[in-house]
């Protein structure tokens, strides 16, 4: 069974993770969720979700809303450093973040580890695990771009939330799942 690191950060766009979330546990994959405290008010404002701010609720929330994929969900505090994401040993051997805020990019190319997310970032890339990251900014400054670079040099890959019209989408739903099918196959999952 696959396992995968899914880190949704603090920026517009958390239905692109959510949505990856819910494709990875129908397909059967065991998901190691870390949610930032940045994220909980765009997922209360941007989806008809509210996730709670306590994390005994989120983990309370998490089980109610995806306890009954094919796949197994387990949500991890953000001041939990020894989540298996933080210790190469134990680490997934691929993680996405969906959304990635321009911070996080900025964390992540410069090996800043100030929280377990970003320790979990620094470990898929000194372990050479596959690492994706979307980055929701636009436009992007220079900054963003230098970022994007490094993490591509460092080997990570850079799925821009960029929506597709190639098959005529009739919904923002149909966006999503267009990006969404981009990462899945990033991660060489069916």
């Amino acid at each position: 069974m696959e396992r995968v690191t899914l880190v949704i950060s603090g920026t517009s766009g958390v239905q692109y993770g959510l949505r990856l979330l819910e494709r990875l546990l129908a397909q059967g994959c065991n998901v190691d969720l870390l949610i930032e405290p940045q994220a909980e008010p765009f997922i209360n404002a941007e989806t008809d979700h509210h996730i709670p701010a306590y994390f005994q609720a989120q983990e309370d929330w998490v089980k109610r809303r995806y306890g009954f994929a094919k796949g197994i969900v387990k949500l991890y505090a953000q001041d939990d450093w020894f989540c298996p994401a933080t210790q190469g040993d134990t680490a997934a051997k691929k993680m996405v973040v969906c959304p990635a805020s321009g911070g996080i990019l900025a964390a992540f190319a410069h090996g800043i580890a100030h929280t377990p997310t970003e320790r979990a970032g620094e470990v898929a890339l000194k372990e050479k695990n596959t690492f994706i990251v979307v980055p929701r900014e636009s436009p992007y400054s220079t900054i963003h771009l230098e970022n994007m670079l490094a993490l591509s040099k460092a080997g990570c890959s850079v799925v821009p939330a960029s929506p597709s019209f190639q098959r005529c989408p009739h919904s923002a739903d149909e966006l999503v799942d267009n990006l969404v099918d981009k990462v899945i196959r990033q991660l060489n999952l069916s």
